[in-house]
């Protein structure tokens, strides 16, 4: 068993940024809703950056939490981005999936709280 899911959540203007490290799996997915969701609820048009750069593993139940999340986020008209480290395994899920399309995704965090700010 690889490492647990870490998350710790902080305030920026305007913005919840949550922030994960070890592996997102389906263990570990439940626990990274629950983050999102919080951060999330902590306003009335959430604008959530996940920043993911620490992620050693995600698996296809992690990126269904992710793509979940954006939908319920969108759906309180709001708006997510996730940071991803560039060549990443992540990334390459990203690509290799076409989820690109249904999550924004930046190499920064100033890029993701940049996206959510321009397009909240």
């Amino acid at each position: 068993m690889g490492p647990e899911l870490q998350l710790s959540v902080r305030a920026e203007p305007g913005v919840e940024v949550v922030v994960a490290r070890g592996e997102l799996d389906l263990s570990t997915a439940p626990l990274l809703c629950r983050g999102i969701e919080r951060a999330a609820g902590a306003r009335r048009r959430p604008r959530v950056v996940i920043d993911l750069r620490a992620l050693a593993f995600c698996d296809s139940t992690g990126l269904r939490a992710l793509i979940g999340a954006a939908q319920e986020i969108r759906a309180l008209a709001g708006v997510m981005a996730l940071v991803v480290a560039p060549g990443s395994q992540l990334d390459e899920l990203l690509a290799v999936t076409g989820a690109r399309e249904f999550l924004a995704a930046a190499a920064s965090a100033q890029d993701a709280l940049a996206l959510v700010c321009e397009s909240g």
